[in-house]
């Protein structure tokens, strides 16, 4: 019984932990007369929630599926595989509540992942043109402040999902004996050769996509605008605003959003 009741207090203090967080930002939105923007954010969260709650669940389960059912129905009689062997009896009376856990507990931190990320959407839905364009690109500086922040997102959520597929596929295949570390013989079966191959196929696709016109440079935390350097906080509601060290200037310059 002492199990269940830590359990519930935590539940319960988790809960009045986030209630409380939810409401002092309504009430500061209420203070300036801005509750649209508020619910506005909180529908925007909640929709990026479950659209990647959603994309990580299929994923998930999708590797899952793919590399439990191309499992090989014989693995042979050596020391790796009847050690294994001890781990595939164990496993399979839970089996698919293992696979259930798996899923959903990442794929409720893909959705607390994106949920996080509503602001970088919010721009990016939002934008509007700087008609100030960028000499060595040809773009409009709004794109670097708006939309490439959203892209690096969009494409760092990709990574993960190519990732953790690979990680399924790869640890699913070993345990059934997909993939073998025996040094003599295949290591790899047919079908978890063309799993591994189409994944990283898939990543080399996707680190092109830093030479796409535009430079779209995923991994920098800094947006470079001609001379300036922006580095916006739509939590905060607030941008600072600093010019790079090698033009000899220091500081940085504080300034206020005027709309969200």
């Amino acid at each position: 019984m002492l199990l269940p009741t830590l359990l519930i207090l935590v539940g319960i203090v988790v809960a009045f932990v986030i209630f409380t967080g939810f409401y002092t930002e309504f009430l500061w939105f209420d203070a300036v007369d801005k509750t649209q923007v508020f619910s506005i954010s909180l529908l925007t969260r909640g929709i990026m929630f479950a659209i990647m709650f959603a994309i990580m669940a299929v994923v998930s389960s999708l590797a899952l599926f793919i590399a439990f059912r191309t499992r090989p129905s014989h693995v042979g009689a050596t020391p790796e595989q009847a050690s294994l062997e001890r781990y595939r009896v164990a496993i399979e009376p839970f089996r698919k509540l293992i696979a259930f856990a798996i899923v959903l507990m990442l794929s409720f931190f893909a959705g607390l992942a994106g949920s996080g990320e509503y602001g970088t959407y919010l721009l990016w839905r939002n934008a509007t043109p700087f008609n100030q364009v960028d000499s060595q690109f040809g773009l409009d500086l709004a794109f670097y402040t708006f939309e490439l922040p959203f892209f690096r997102f969009v494409l760092g959520f990709a990574f993960a999902l190519v990732i953790l597929a690979l990680m399924i596929i790869t640890s699913v295949q070993y345990l059934y004996g997909g993939l073998r570390l025996q040094p003599k013989g295949d290591r790899a079966t047919r079908a978890a050769q063309v799993q591994l191959s189409a994944l990283f196929a898939i990543l080399l696709l996707h680190e092109s996509t830093r030479l796409l016109p535009g430079s779209i440079r995923v991994g920098h935390e800094e947006r470079i605008l001609g001379e300036w350097v922006y580095r916006i906080d739509v939590r905060r509601r607030e941008c600072r605003v600093a010019r790079p060290q090698h033009l000899g200037f220091r500081g940085d310059f504080g300034c206020s959003l005027v709309h969200l």
